[in-house]
């Protein structure tokens, strides 16, 4: 056999085996690459879920709270209505409350000096003129006077106030330093008011704590705020009395707007599509105060979103919206103490974890797939050199150069992996 047919053999063999393994390469990075997106995808969800998981046990603690309060102070109301007759609050009544001029009731004497009204341990009292008075209302008057009295103080620490009103047009509140009742404007409607209603039959026949929309308290406070109620019913059914909290949201608002994840916002959202806060609309939603809606906004964008999450089980911790070509990663955390009020969303980007967990699939992937290569180039190259008789002067040709270069470059390639991969997890 001639030097030329030998070498042109040899390329032949070497030419097809290289076809061969750039075959086995490209497979093998088709593989890596779905492996990658779905363990990428799988490990995104799950981080996401954890952490909202965790952020909701946080937020939810103080709604939590406001319903276990009003629970107690409900419980230890109606003991004590069905255990004494209105008769025995008589005298406790006329000595505590005050007709006024105006024709309203409350329980301080009407020539009281405001400026000067001690009301650091205060409860006030105002019920409308056009409420008449029978045993029963005054009997319920004094009890929940006390009880408000006593409760209180003790959960001020948590709670700007704690008050009952009465369906009737009336209300007994504890409010430190604001004497609020007694400031009442005479023609205050109590029953027109949200706070009141919610715990009206007709609003709330499931009977249970509901939650008010954000408003802005301005003559007192000026922050936003959202109110728990919750219905007082007595053993015949009737309505008497609604308990409330104020929420103060100006740290919910400041962590939803300012505390997220990197690449990531947070919304804020009643189910009923009220928006609360969302870091683009926030001048729109207090020149709306408050009652700003997603359909009243018109964005298409988080018109899908609001859908989306509020649809399905509501036990669901991730969702994908597709937005025209790009499909983020949505997730909602629908929390046990306002289910009905509040959801979070986060759209998710690649965060440092996402890539250090590329660069670690990479370097295993890639060096496992390299390591198998090149040994099956040796295989083939000493098959090669098994069947063909080769000198050695034909490892000095251009293309035996180029393929033993071409593993050379194969093995720094995952040398640099392997370094690459160590300085990020030292990061």
């Amino acid at each position: 056999m001639s030097a030329r047919s030998q070498e042109s053999l040899t390329r032949v063999t070497l030419r097809n085996m290289a076809i061969r393994i750039a075959g086995v390469v490209a497979l093998v990075s088709l593989l890596s690459y779905v492996q990658l997106t779905s363990q990428l995808s799988q490990d995104t969800r799950s981080q996401l879920a954890k952490y909202i998981t965790e952020r909701a046990k946080r937020e939810e603690t103080i709604f939590v709270l406001a319903q276990d309060n009003h629970e107690l102070l409900r419980q230890d109301i109606l003991t004590i209505l069905e255990n004494s007759p209105p008769q025995d609050w008589q005298e406790t009544f006329d000595r505590d409350f005050y007709r006024w001029s105006d024709g309203t009731l409350r329980n301080a004497p009407e020539d009281t000096d405001l400026d000067r009204f001690d009301a650091s341990d205060a409860t006030t009292v105002f019920v409308s003129s056009d409420v008449v008075l029978d045993d029963e209302l005054r009997q319920r008057l004094v009890v929940y006077t006390e009880t408000v009295k006593k409760y209180g103080p003790g959960w001020r620490n948590r709670f700007p106030n704690t008050y009952i009103s009465l369906p009737e047009g009336g209300i007994v509140i504890f409010w430190p330093d604001v004497p609020w009742a007694l400031k009442a404007d005479s023609t205050f409607n109590i029953p027109g008011e949200e706070w009141a209603f919610l715990g009206t039959p007709e609003y709330n026949p499931e009977r249970q704590t509901l939650w008010t929309r954000v408003y802005a308290d301005n003559p007192v406070t000026g922050r936003w705020m959202v109110s728990a109620e919750t219905p007082i019913d007595n053993a015949d059914g009737r309505h008497i009395g609604t308990i409330g909290h104020d929420v103060i949201l100006t740290d919910l608002l400041d962590r939803t707007l300012h505390d997220a994840l990197e690449g990531t916002y947070n919304i804020l959202v009643r189910a009923d599509g009220n928006l609360i806060a969302h870091p683009d609309f926030m001048e729109q939603i207090r020149a709306n105060d408050g009652r700003l809606t997603v359909e009243e906004l018109g964005n298409p964008h988080l018109q899908r979103i609001f859908d989306l999450v509020n649809s399905g089980d509501p036990n669901e911790v991730g969702v994908f919206a597709k937005q025209g070509d790009k499909k983020n990663l949505l997730s909602k955390a629908r929390q046990k103490a306002h289910s009905h009020i509040f959801k979070i969303y986060k759209a998710i980007s690649l965060t440092l974890y996402q890539f250090k967990t590329i660069i670690n699939t990479l370097h295993n992937t890639i060096g496992c797939s390299a390591q198998e290569i090149i040994t099956y180039c040796v295989k083939m190259i000493a098959n090669c050199l098994d069947s063909i008789t080769i000198n050695t002067l034909c490892f000095t040709q251009p293309f035996f150069k180029f393929i033993f270069s071409a593993l050379w470059v194969l093995s720094c390639f995952i040398n640099f992996s392997k370094i690459l991969f160590k300085l990020i997890s030292f990061s």
